[in-house]
């Protein structure tokens, strides 16, 4: 039996050829919803509305790691199937967080920015600081997590780690059971946790008031982790250092948000899963696991 495949956003060409060998109905763009078996997506939210314009459907697929942009408690009411890419863009997640913290420490962006378009030679006034020393705590050590807090070790920092989730942790690695007793002790902060409703805002005023002063923040997991306005607040304040963000609230970041008028920040256009290398894992991951499901439903 032929089922119908729905493919609502850009795929790598390796996924796309292995959805075409399978032998299914393949389409693209949303015209043939009514009739989709299964749906893959990447960017595209996945509503009620959407998931009842599709009375057949059975699947559907995320190539990506959160969830948050599909309406689960919605489509597993109608029976229907989800999946994602665990792990898919891991690498590419933890090699941008690296960077963000390197950026940040050494000041490498408004560095550049100084040379490249004002041809300031500026030395002093982007003096930075080393990694090797300092303390990172790190919220959320899954796959992305562990590996930032392995190559952190590498770059001879002392890794502090909160995940109530997780019994086993990297080697060399101080782990807490409570929330507060990490944030005391960073000297950069990275979160690496999926947008939940547990995890929605769980840096807010209060947990930002307990970071020490001139602290560092790297949040490339989802923008609703972090309390936007209040951590413009602590921005201003200079109670917090600086920030990088890969992720925001709101996604692309309005033109008018105030982040831009935040000298101490770097901002990202959500690269944390953009690679060439992760598009193209999580693409088979999300066509793999439809192709088995359908495969499944066959025998």
């Amino acid at each position: 039996m032929k089922y119908n495949i729905i493919i609502a956003d850009d795929l790598s060409d390796e996924a796309i050829d292995l959805l075409r060998q399978s032998g299914q109905n393949i389409y693209f763009g949303l015209e043939e919803l009514p009739n989709a078996d299964a749906l893959i997506v990447r960017s595209t939210k996945v509503t009620k509305n959407l998931i009842d314009q599709a009375p057949q459907l059975k699947i559907i697929a995320r190539a990506g790691v959160g969830m948050d942009t599909i309406d689960e408690i919605y489509a597993h009411s109608k029976n229907i199937f989800t999946a994602n890419a665990p792990g898919g863009n891991a690498d590419n997640a933890a090699e941008t967080t690296i960077g963000l913290m390197l950026g940040m420490a050494h000041n490498i962006v408004k560095a550049h920015s100084l040379l490249y378009h004002q041809k300031k030679w500026e030395r002093n006034t982007t003096q930075g600081f080393e990694l090797k020393g300092k303390t990172l705590g790190i919220i959320g050590c899954g796959n992305v997590g562990s590996r930032v807090a392995k190559i952190s070790l590498a770059l001879g920092m002392n890794i502090m780690i909160y995940d109530p989730y997780i019994t086993q942790y990297p080697e060399n690695t101080i782990a807490v059971s409570e929330l507060t007793d990490l944030l005391p002790k960073c000297d950069l902060l990275t979160l690496h946790v999926p947008l939940t409703i547990e995890t929605y805002h769980m840096i807010s005023e209060k947990e930002l008031s307990l970071l020490p002063f001139q602290a560092c923040i790297v949040n490339a997991s989802r923008g609703a982790v972090v309390n936007e306005a209040d951590l413009i607040q602590a921005l201003n304040s200079r109670h917090i250092k600086s920030a990088a963000l890969d992720v925001f609230e709101t996604e692309p970041l309005s033109t008018d948000s105030p982040l831009f008028d935040i000298e101490n920040i770097i901002l990202l256009p959500h690269l944390g899963g953009a690679s060439i290398e992760a598009r193209n894992r999580v693409s088979i991951m999300a066509a793999e696991a439809v192709l088995d499901f359908l495969n499944n439903l066959s025998e």
